[in-house]
């Protein structure tokens, strides 16, 4: 089960901000997913374009809050999807535009930044 909340793009920041892990190719979510079951927490996927104005700024001052990132990490897996086409992107972002497409077309996304949280219990993509 998925809901769409609205939302932003990627960072590994400093001072215990909010923690991403990379997307799996093959779109089951992966390691994220194992990861998700081993630490029982749940699958945040923040599905964003980097043209979005909305999703930078949530990126430069919600993600690097320390106590968002905290909240945050301490329950959920967190998955950042690129979910636009730039001439800038390198060869890992370019591997999860399939990906991309996939998620795009089963959740119907049309305007960014869009959030998507998964319950393990549920059918996760």
């Amino acid at each position: 089960m998925a809901t769409a909340i609205g939302y932003a793009f990627a960072c590994r920041c400093s001072r215990k901000s909010k923690q991403w892990y990379p997307v799996d190719r093959r779109f089951n979510m992966g390691s994220s997913k194992q990861k998700a079951k081993t630490e029982n927490k749940f699958v945040f996927v923040d599905a964003y374009a980097t043209w979005c104005g909305p999703c930078k700024k949530m990126d430069k001052e919600v993600y690097t809050d320390q106590m968002v990132g905290e909240l945050v990490n301490s329950k959920f897996i967190s998955v950042k999807l690129q979910m636009d086409k730039t001439n800038n992107d390198d060869d890992r972002v370019k591997s999860w535009l399939a990906v991309a497409r996939s998620f795009e077309s089963q959740f119907q996304i049309d305007g960014y930044p869009s959030f998507y949280f998964f319950h393990l219990m549920g059918n996760l993509p």
